[in-house]
């Protein structure tokens, strides 16, 4: 079959929430879609969906059906399994028709961005973020990318994570045995002086009068990888006061504002309402926010 017969989108630009879909997008994908279609403050970018890494496997003969006897393989048998798919994924070429769709996209993107803009490219899997599984932190993104080539080696990288033993392991521990299929977010990177996580309901206790937010001090790369040990803050859904409050630890980086909170009372506030929004917006279901 052709790479470019498929009635599916290979790409998807991120205000088009009509033509998104988990299975398309994958869960990151489809949520910051979402949002933008909600009129949340979300940058701009565009999806590179999972119709797009199908046709790339199927153009260059990799098979994603997990192996036979999966569930039960070896610490070895998932080191060389992820081995020969990183070294598949990473010498396979873009289909010609596939690689002229993406170049054009990323031109156009490019174009569009203020000079010294720069780009994140971020793994967005299908099962990402689902009832089933999250897989955050398991999948990678790229940060600080500024041409064309740049993206498209980062898109193979983000495809590579899905293979890896980090997510073999991540798959057989929460049952998923399906087919690998994933999406790629490409998405203008905002420069940020201070990052985090909220959770709309106590991640670790599920009480849901109380909401969670950890931040520190620049990207958020070295919190969601454990890196950094962040600010703390506790806040009563109903009253939103703050009710605890433990400093991080940054150490071990220089540059850092020690002995300074990260976050201030009006942007625990601004954080805190956003979060009941988006929540708000999903049928009230509790949510984490990056």
């Amino acid at each position: 079959m052709s790479p470019v017969s498929n009635p599916k989108p290979f790409l998807l630009d991120l205000d088009e929430f009509e033509r998104a879909s988990l299975a398309l997008c994958g869960g990151k994908g489809f949520r910051l879609a979402a949002m933008k279609s909600w009129g949340l403050s979300v940058p701009g970018g565009f999806c590179i969906t999972s119709a797009f890494f199908e046709n790339f496997a199927e153009a260059n003969g990799l098979d994603l059906a997990l192996p036979e006897g999966f569930p039960e393989f070896s610490a070895d048998q998932d080191t060389h399994l992820a081995e020969t798919y990183r070294n598949k994924i990473l010498s396979a070429p873009y289909p010609p028709p596939l690689e002229a769709l993406l170049q054009e996209q990323c031109r156009a993107f490019l174009h569009t961005l203020p000079d010294g803009s720069l780009v994140a490219v971020r793994s967005s899997a299908t099962h990402e973020d689902s009832e089933q599984a999250s897989f955050a932190g398991i999948q990678e993104s790229y940060l600080g990318l500024q041409t064309c080539e740049q993206i498209f080696e980062a898109v193979k990288q983000c495809l590579v994570s899905a293979f890896t033993v980090k997510a073999f392991a991540y798959r057989r521990h929460k049952n998923i045995f399906e087919p690998i299929s994933m999406a790629v977010v490409v998405q203008r990177q905002v420069r940020a002086e201070k990052s985090g996580v909220i959770f709309s309901t106590h991640p670790v206790t599920g009480n849901k009068k109380i909401c969670v937010i950890n931040a520190s001090w620049g990207l958020g790369e070295a919190l969601v990888s454990g890196k950094t040990t962040p600010d703390h803050y506790e806040l009563d859904r109903y009253l939103c006061a703050l009710l605890k409050f433990s400093p991080g630890d940054f150490s071990h980086d220089l540059k850092q504002k020690k002995g300074k909170r990260v976050l201030s009372n009006e942007e625990l506030d601004d954080l805190f309402n956003l979060v009941l929004e988006i929540e708000n917006h999903l049928d009230d279901q509790p949510q984490d926010v990056e």
